[in-house]
């Protein structure tokens, strides 16, 4: 049961929801356990913590959420340029740091996991520009396997600025939801199989996984309002969400059926965390924090990180035992996600901003903690 409370309004420009921000890390967490069990096991997806892969559909929750809380107020030009610098600096930079990575595995006889598509010169253009396209191995992934989701999330923004573009902004959510969810009515009949063929990449953005992205909108709409659950439900509904997740079968990424399996928990989880914001100090937990801070370079280094570990080691001929493996292989992409954070994200995404003339003096209702957290 949702019951409104004299909750804090989130249009201060001064909140932060700190709950969002720890999700952020726990997510990116979540799919660097998966990565990285991969990495150990010699990419034995069997063994390799399949659930991780909800990770994705936690950050597609939130986005909705984040771009629900800082976005409906902005101009469609405002909207654009922000998520451009946020979005675009890193990846391509991380794109680029990959480009010249795919040809080290070759040459030191290595596969090269998890990027692909390296020989591809369609894959690495659309990679650049977000176009879902086929891969050398004819699979409908970017140079880095895990950008597949910002394709999604570009997708996602494109519908927003349109509707900012055209709509008064008090229909936003309204039309958003209308947009996202017809483009998936659209686009069923071609995936009433979870094995049908898709002849043209970019079909896959009907996808009914898009509709996190609405979900987590009504989500931020519903609190923003005031709407809580009580402490008691709201950690039963966690709990629930949690088993949920680890008894629910494996989710490939262009499943029909995957907001059934990951999606429906992650958004209970995003509005479990939501609902405790005032009753718990997130704001204590700053280890927490600082991963959630990186989540967006912790997400899209990792797999730069474990090519590196992949074809070193089998150039130096190392093998090492499995838990010391997936530790060494966490703590690496940890530190490497959390520096690159640091010293390369944020001047990036300072530059960004410059260049595209936006300024804090120029930002409305700004949730400062979590305008970062489509990424993933």
């Amino acid at each position: 049961m949702i019951n409104p409370v004299n909750a804090p309004c989130v249009d201060d420009p001064k909140k932060i929801i700190y709950s969002l921000q720890i999700l952020r890390g726990i997510a990116a967490v979540l799919v660097l356990v998966r990565h990285t069990s991969k990495f150990a096991w010699g990419q034995d997806s069997e063994l390799a913590f399949p659930a991780g892969q909800a990770g994705v559909d936690i950050f597609f929750v939130i986005s909705g959420v984040v771009i629900y809380l800082t976005g409906r107020n902005l101009s469609w030009d405002v909207f654009a340029r922000r998520r451009l610098a946020r979005i675009v600096p890193l990846y391509w930079a991380i794109l680029l740091v990959a480009v010249a990575a795919s040809f080290l595995p070759r040459l030191l006889g290595a596969s090269a996991i998890p990027l692909n598509g390296g020989s591809e010169s369609w894959n690495v253009i659309s990679s650049f520009l977000f176009i879902p396209s086929f891969d050398e191995n004819h699979d409908i992934y970017p140079l880095i396997v895990a950008g597949w989701t910002l394709n999604f999330e570009m997708y996602f923004y494109a519908i927003c600025t349109l509707v900012l573009m055209f709509a008064p902004r008090r229909l936003f959510l309204m039309l958003v939801s209308v947009a996202v969810m017809g483009c998936i009515a659209l686009g069923a009949p071609l995936f009433w199989a979870t094995d049908r063929a898709v002849d043209f990449p970019p079909m896959i953005l009907l996808l009914p996984i898009a509709g996190e992205f609405v979900s987590g909108m009504w989500i931020a709409h519903i609190w923003n309002g005031g709407g809580r659950t009580s402490r008691g439900i709201t950690l039963s509904v966690l709990v629930l969400a949690i088993i949920w997740l680890a008894l629910a079968p494996t989710a490939q990424p262009f499943t029909a059926w995957r907001p059934l399996a990951w999606g429906v928990p992650a958004v209970a989880i995003v509005w479990a965390l939501l609902s405790l914001e005032e009753s718990i100090r997130f704001d204590r937990w700053r280890a927490a924090l600082l991963v959630g801070d990186a989540s967006y370079a912790l997400y899209l280094t990792h797999p730069v990180v474990l090519l590196l570990a992949t074809a070193l080691m089998r150039a130096l001929h190392v093998d090492l035992d499995f838990g010391l493996k997936l530790a060494l292989a966490l703590a690496g992409c940890l530190i490497v996600g959390v520096a690159v954070h640091k010293l390369v994200e944020k001047p990036l995404v300072r530059a960004a901003n410059k260049l595209l003339g936006l300024s804090r003096a120029r930002s409305h209702h700004v949730v400062q903690a979590v305008e970062a957290s489509a990424t993933a």
